[in-house]
C-alpha cells in the first residue's frame, strides 16, 4: 500500500511539473500572438513574417506541453464517468485496444448503447447535419443519450430537432492563432469534465487534436476519431506549414493512442500513411468508405433533354479544383457552345484558399460557367445534369461523388486518395490526373460523346452506393464500433 501511495504521489508531482510546463508554453503562445499582430496580421496562415513562424512554433510548443501532461494524467485513476452534465472527475480506463477494427467491418449486430452517453464533436453545425446526423439518430435508436458539440452558423435548431442535446462552441475552422486554439482545448476539457461522456466521437482535424487532448486530460473512457482526409497541413510544402505539420504529427501520435480508441479513415491511402508515419497502431484503425448517403433521397432520374450540363458541386475553393474546372470549361466551350458548365456551392470566405466572389462573377460574365449558388436540393441539381466532376487536389472521401452516383450520374474526379475510394475507375466513373485541366477536358468530351457509357457508369455507381455506401449501412457500422468500444470499457469498470 505504501508503494502504491508513493506511486500516486510521484504521479501528482510529475503532473504538477507538466502543468507548469504547459502553462509556460501557453504564456509563450500568447506572447507570440503579439508578434503576429505586430506583423500586421491576426491570422498566422495569412502572414509570411517572423511573427507567423514564431506563432506556429509557440503553438506547437504549447501543444507538446499539453500532450505530455495528457499522457501523464492518463495514468492517474479517478471516479468513473456518469455521462451526465454535473461536477466530478472522470477516469481513464486502461485496456486492450479494440481488435475488431483493423480495417474490417465489425462482426455481430449493432451495439447496445443503453445508459451510455455518446458525444459527437464536429467543427461546424452544417457539417454535422450533412455527414453525421444519421449516425447520431441511429445511436439514439440503440439507446444512447446523444450530445452534439460543434461550431454554430445558425442551424442549431435543426440539430435540436433530432432529439439530441446540443452544445454550441466557437471553433475557428481555418485559423492558426495559438491563443484561440488553446481556448478551444480548455473549453472542450471543461465540457468533458462536467459532462463525463462514456464515448466521444471526434470528426476532422481540430476536434481530433484538441478534443483528443481534452479527452486524455479529462479521462474520457472511450474515443472514436474520424479522419476525413489530412488536408492542407499535410499537402502543402511551405516552411511555415512544415513546422505546423510536424507539431500535428506529434500530437496525433498522442491523441490517437488513447487506450480505448479507434481511428476511422475514409480511404486506405490515408490509413496506410498514418500507420507508416507512426501516428496510430494498425490495430486501432478502421476503414469505412465515407459518411453514407440517403439512397432514397438521392434516387435515379433520366437525363434531361436540351443542352448537356456538367456540374461541379463543392465549396468554391482553389483546392477543390475550381480553377481547373473553369479552364476545362473554357476549352470545351470553345468547340461546343451547347455544353453548359455549372458551379454549385457556397463561397467559404473563412478559408485561405476560397475563390473570390469577384472572380466567380467575372467567369459568369465571360460566359464560361454558371453559378447556381449553395443549393439544398442537390437531388434536383443532379437530375438537371448529365455529368458530375470534382477535380480536387486532395480529399478524404467526397460524399458528393457518392450522392451523384446514387442518382445514376457518371462522375469524373482527380486521381487522388479520397476520390479513388469514391470512384471505381472505368466502372462507375473516370479518374484523371490532378491539376490537369486538359486531361479533365478530354475526359469530359469523351463522356459527353458516349451516352451509353454514361448510363453504364451511372447504373454501376447506383448499385455500389446502395450496397456499400448508404447512410444506413454506415450508421450501423459506426454504432457497432461504439458498442465494441463501450463493451471493453464496461468490462473493466470498477464494481461497487
Amino acid at each position: 500500500m505504501q508503494q502504491h501511495g508513493a506511486g500516486h504521489a510521484w504521479s501528482r508531482r510529475v503532473g504538477r511539473v507538466m502543468w507548469t510546463i504547459s502553462c509556460g508554453a501557453a504564456v509563450a503562445a500568447v506572447a507570440v500572438v503579439g508578434l503576429v499582430v505586430a506583423d500586421g496580421s491576426t491570422d498566422p496562415a495569412a502572414s509570411n513574417g517572423p511573427g507567423t513562424l514564431a506563432a506556429l512554433i509557440g503553438g506547437v510548443t504549447a501543444v507538446l506541453g499539453v500532450a505530455a501532461l495528457a499522457v501523464m494524467r492518463s495514468r492517474v485513476h479517478r471516479a468513473a464517468p456518469s455521462g451526465h452534465l454535473d461536477d466530478g472527475e472522470a477516469r481513464i480506463l486502461i485496456g486492450d485496444p479494440v481488435g475488431a477494427t483493423d480495417g474490417r467491418p465489425l462482426d455481430g449486430p449493432p451495439g447496445d448503447l443503453r445508459q451510455r452517453s455518446v458525444w459527437f464533436v464536429v467543427n461546424v453545425d452544417w457539417f454535422f447535419l450533412s455527414h453525421r446526423a444519421h449516425v447520431a439518430v441511429r445511436a439514439m435508436e440503440r439507446g444512447a443519450d446523444v450530445t452534439v458539440v460543434c461550431g454554430e452558423t445558425g442551424r442549431g435548431d435543426e440539430i435540436r430537432a433530432l432529439g439530441v442535446n446540443y452544445v454550441p462552441i466557437h471553433v475557428d475552422r481555418h485559423g492558426l492563432n495559438p491563443l484561440a486554439e488553446l481556448r478551444l482545448l480548455a473549453q472542450l476539457y471543461r465540457l468533458y469534465r462536467r459532462g463525463r461522456p462514456h464515448l466521444v466521437h471526434h470528426v476532422s482535424v481540430k476536434p481530433i487534436v484538441w478534443g483528443g487532448l481534452a479527452a486524455r486530460l479529462a479521462g474520457v473512457p472511450a474515443v472514436a476519431n474520424t479522419i476525413c482526409g489530412f488536408g492542407y497541413a499535410f499537402e502543402s510544402t511551405g516552411a511555415r506549414i512544415r513546422v505546423l505539420r510536424r507539431g500535428l504529427e506529434l500530437v496525433y501520435a498522442v491523441v490517437l493512442r488513447h487506450p480505448l480508441s479507434s481511428t476511422v479513415f475514409e480511404n486506405e491511402d490515408d490509413r496506410d500513411w498514418a500507420i507508416a508515419a507512426g501516428l496510430v497502431p494498425r490495430d486501432r484503425t478502421a476503414l469505412v468508405a465515407g459518411s453514407g448517403v440517403d439512397c432514397d433521397l438521392f434516387s435515379p432520374a433520366d437525363e434531361p433533354d436540351g443542352d448537356r450540363v456538367v456540374v461541379l458541386p463543392c465549396r468554391l475553393t482553389w483546392d477543390k479544383g475550381v480553377g481547373d474546372f473553369v479552364e476545362a470549361a473554357r476549352a470545351v466551350r470553345a468547340e461546343r457552345a451547347d455544353v453548359r458548365f455549372v458551379l454549385v456551392g457556397p463561397i467559404d470566405e473563412e478559408y485561405r484558399a476560397s475563390v473570390p466572389r469577384q472572380t466567380i462573377e467575372a467567369w459568369c460574365e465571360e460566359g464560361i460557367v454558371e453559378w447556381w449558388g449553395e443549393r439544398s436540393d442537390m437531388p434536383s441539381v443532379f437530375a438537371s445534369s448529365h455529368l458530375v466532376a470534382l477535380p480536387s487536389r486532395f480529399e478524404g472521401m467526397p460524399k458528393v461523388l457518392v450522392e451523384a452516383a446514387a442518382c445514376e450520374r457518371a462522375t469524373i474526379a482527380s486521381d487522388v486518395s479520397g476520390c479513388r475510394a469514391a470512384i471505381r475507375d472505368g466502372v462507375t466513373g473516370v479518374l484523371v490526373p490532378p491539376a490537369d485541366p486538359a486531361g479533365l477536358a478530354d475526359a469530359i468530351r469523351e463522356l459527353l460523346d458516349d451516352p451509353e457509357r454514361r448510363r453504364r457508369f451511372g447504373v454501376a455507381g447506383r448499385r455500389r452506393a446502395v450496397a456499400e455506401l448508404s447512410s444506413g449501412v454506415v450508421a450501423d457500422w459506426y454504432v457497432s464500433l461504439y458498442g465494441s468500444l463501450l463493451a471493453d470499457a464496461r468490462a473493466i469498470e470498477p464494481t461497487a
